[in-house]
């Protein structure tokens, strides 16, 4: 059952409802069905077995969005070993003339606009908007939230910090090496 709660997002502002039950550390990670910029769909289990950080936004055309996706695609470069998943409702057009005019291959770009089922699984979708609220969530080996952080501002930006901290101990942690 998908639920409407009031979080502490707004736009511009003003509160806004986000469809969907909002993530926590330890909960199983929920499955989604998007297309890619060639249509293509993915799904969460089409990503398994690796760690996966997922970030939604409500347009690659947005500046603080396009800083945000630059910003984790550096660090992951230098971290390694992380799927980066972002997630928009921009049409599949959008994502793949984002992809052309950057060059990253490295990204997987999700558009949700089809089925907006991201959106609500991830607890994101803003409901007078019909855009995904900017968050992180990282997904660890196991299919389980290792970390979960909701935008204030739809406009605004995240704390990069604490995301790039929390992914670190997900990829060093004890528990990955064999015997741990």
């Amino acid at each position: 059952m998908i639920t409407q709660a009031k979080y502490t997002m707004t736009f511009l502002g003003k509160p806004v409802t986000l469809v969907g039950h909002k993530l926590r550390i330890g909960d199983p990670a929920p499955e989604f069905q998007a297309v890619g910029p060639a249509f293509a769909p993915l799904t969460l289990a089409d990503t398994e077995g690796c760690i996966r950080l997922v970030l939604t936004m409500p347009s690659l055309d947005a500046p603080n969005c396009d800083q945000a996706i630059q910003h984790f695609s550096t660090a992951l470069a230098e971290i390694g070993e992380v799927m980066l998943l972002v997630a928009s409702m921009d049409l599949p057009f959008t994502l793949a003339r984002w992809k052309a005019a950057t060059g990253n291959e490295d990204i997987y770009l999700l558009s949700d606009y089809q089925y907006g089922s991201l959106g609500k699984a991830f607890g994101v979708l803003i409901e007078e908007l019909h855009l995904l609220a900017p968050a992180v969530f990282i997904i660890n080996e196991r299919n389980r939230i290792a970390y979960s952080q909701y935008g204030r501002e739809v406009i605004g930006n995240l704390d990069y910090t604490a995301s790039l901290s929390a992914l670190r101990l997900v990829v060093n942690s004890p528990l990955r090496r064999p015997g741990g």
